[in-house]
């Protein structure tokens, strides 16, 4: 759990069966999100449920379905309102490991573009960024120095990533793929999602929050808090300074060629 416990609105009415996915894609304001909606408590505790770490936590009994119902239960509010985080990558996880437990196996194997037939009725939350460029310098510099989030008021740990214009491109395709997956997804299955747009969601915290739970159709008391933001932004001067090394890199010629390979092996994580 990344979020702190808090109280629940004493008039908040109970409902059940009503479940949320947000799906997203690294650096996009998904946990920013997930600590907005988790401290309303009145709208599920959202987190990423459905990571490897997590699913270590849930035993396998009875049915794919009863699994996956209990995966979300764990992001559930006193009021029976249930949240999960998921990416893309995440989601194949739980396919793999849902497919690996299956009995009697299935002709067509579960993958994520068919693992929600396990999963009870949901709706889909999609969070994205416009800004693809500082999106992925901020996973390169996460994925360097492991620091992915900071709570409000504590002390900022300092890690000293080294700048890498190849490896920036190779995380700014992987985000474009894995943005791809999900339009395919909700394509497919004829979903509109309520669309959270990181900047948007920074210049209009509070609002988006409301709008996003009225969209859910969660009872809400006459007035309920919206506390400020849990979570410190971790852009800084050194994000716009990679940003300007990027466009003076991207703008030299290149053997595209190598530049492809190098993009290919940072998506695969190498």
């Amino acid at each position: 759990m990344i979020f702190a416990e808090s109280a629940m609105p004493e008039t908040s009415e109970r409902v059940d069966g009503l479940h949320y996915l947000i799906c997203s894609t690294p650096r996009s304001g998904s946990s920013l999100l997930c600590g907005a909606l988790w401290h309303t408590e009145i709208a599920g505790h959202p987190d990423d449920y459905f990571s490897r770490e997590r699913l270590d936590e849930v035993s396998w009994a009875g049915d794919a379905s009863s699994y996956c119902r209990r995966i979300f239960e764990r992001g559930a509010t006193a009021n029976g309102v249930a949240g999960v985080k998921t990416m893309w990558l995440d989601l194949e996880g739980l396919a793999r490991r849902i497919q690996a437990h299956a009995a009697p196996p299935r002709r067509t194997a579960y993958h994520a573009g068919n693992i929600d037939e396990c999963f009870p009725p949901v709706r889909s939350i999609w969070t994205t960024r416009r800004d693809k460029l500082r999106q992925a310098i901020s996973l390169a510099r996460a994925s360097q120095t492991q620091i992915w989030r900071v709570r409000a008021g504590a002390p900022r740990e300092t890690g000293e990533p080294v700048f890498d214009a190849a490896s920036i491109e190779g995380y700014r395709l992987q985000i474009e793929t894995w943005e791809s997956q999900w339009q395919r997804y909700f394509a497919e299955r004829g979903i509109d999602p309520f669309r959270v747009v990181y900047e948007d969601f920074i210049a209009n915290y509070e609002s988006t929050v409301r709008q996003l739970i009225g969209w859910l159709g969660v009872p809400t008391p006459d007035a309920y808090p919206v506390p400020a933001p849990t979570l410190e932004r971790l852009a800084d001067p050194t994000t716009e300074e990679w940003v300007e090394r990027y466009q003076h890199w991207r703008a030299r010629p290149h053997p595209w060629h190598w530049l492809r390979a190098r993009a290919s092996r940072v998506r695969r994580g190498r």
